[in-house]
């Protein structure tokens, strides 16, 4: 090996160093964050990591999944005038999607799929001009150990004892830290006017 050889040899080797030790520092100077990816490329929370993570729950509204749905109705309904959105976030888990579907007078259906915080911008303004209530008509839970899921029906009213301007079917996905309960996700469709509840979603059936 001739001298140019080594000076050549040695500059490189001096670069791969100097970019080691670099990356070194930069993975030195940045925070290790305290919720770590789990093998299935989610995100792993702890209670206390969702606690600091959202805004305070109400321990009434997050202590079983039946209180979870009661709440998750009950907090955006109401007459005209400001919604405790931040009781509505308290819910849901950070990373929680809400979806629906609906078909237009063409026959097309679309889904629409949304944070927490999208369905809140969209729909915060217009729903705090009008009165607005959601019952709960007929729900079928299911639940084992840290995870429950309910297929419902509910109605939309603009009072509390008018007749409802529209029902829908939901699903909704709900899951336990082991201090309080989460919505993981919820889904709905609206039942279009010419179509009647299903009957196990149907009070009228299930009051017979």
């Amino acid at each position: 090996m001739n001298i140019n050889q080594t000076i050549l040899r040695t500059n490189v080797l001096l670069i791969s160093f100097t970019v080691s030790f670099a990356g070194v520092i930069s993975a030195q100077g940045k925070k290790t964050p305290s919720v770590k990816p789990q093998e299935d490329g989610g995100t792993v929370y702890a209670a206390s990591d969702l606690a600091s993570s959202t805004p305070l729950a109400r321990p009434a509204d997050v202590a079983s999944p039946e209180a979870l749905l009661a709440a998750l109705h009950d907090s955006v309904s109401g007459p005209q005038g400001p919604v405790d959105w931040d009781r509505f976030r308290s819910l849901f888990l950070p990373s929680a999607r809400l979806g629906s579907t609906r078909t237009d007078v063409n026959g097309v259906t679309r889904i629409t799929s949304s944070t927490v915080e999208e369905l809140i911008s969209s729909g915060a303004a217009e729903r705090e001009k009008v009165p607005w209530y959601e019952e709960i008509l007929v729900k079928h839970l299911e639940r084992f150990d840290h995870i429950a899921v309910a297929f419902y029906s509910h109605d939309d009213r603009s009072s509390l004892q008018g007749p409802p301007i529209q029902q829908s079917v939901n699903v909704c996905v709900m899951l336990y830290d082991g201090s309080r309960w989460w919505i993981q996700s919820a889904s709905w469709e609206a039942v279009p006017k010419f179509r009647s509840l299903p009957p196990e979603l149907d009070p009228r059936v299930h009051t017979r």
